[in-house]
């Protein structure tokens, strides 16, 4: 429960504790796909960008079509200004949620991220999806 509700880097590195060293580790039947998910957001929070990667690898391989992660992995590959691979996630995040609604937060997000993915990185940076900020995008509130 810590690891889904961190909202800061100290409550995410102490949640991040209690985990196996490397995300591939982790279990994944495909019921339990969210603690990965809350992993990546985790390793994303204290800037591991590396581990961030590897779980939400790990997660989509278990979970394709499960849109949240891809935008992880798009936040992930922006934050290291890889911006191709990053406007592809968001893409794929999109066309997974195509018919969401405009109003949900992360549709608003992933749109706002994929313009500044494209230009390059110019525009407010992603932050972890917990995270709130008076001069960031808002990533809080319909995730899983």
């Amino acid at each position: 429960l810590v690891l889904a509700t961190a909202k800061d880097a100290a409550t995410a590195r102490a949640a991040l504790r209690a985990l196996p060293a490397e995300p591939g580790a982790l279990p994944a039947p495909p019921g339990e796909f969210p603690l990965l998910f809350f992993a990546a957001r985790a390793y994303s929070l204290v800037g591991e960008w590396a581990q961030a990667e590897k779980a939400c690898l790990r997660l989509l391989n278990t979970a394709p079509d499960f849109a949240p992660g891809h935008l992880c992995l798009g936040r992930v590959a922006q934050a290291q200004s890889a911006w191709p691979e990053a406007v592809g996630h968001y893409r794929t995040f999109l066309d997974l949620w195509f018919d969401a609604d405009d109003h949900n937060r992360l549709v608003r997000a992933g749109k706002t991220e994929l313009a500044a993915a494209r230009r390059g990185g110019t525009g407010p940076r992603p932050v972890a999806p917990s995270t709130r900020s008076s001069s960031t995008v808002d990533h809080t509130g319909d995730e899983p």
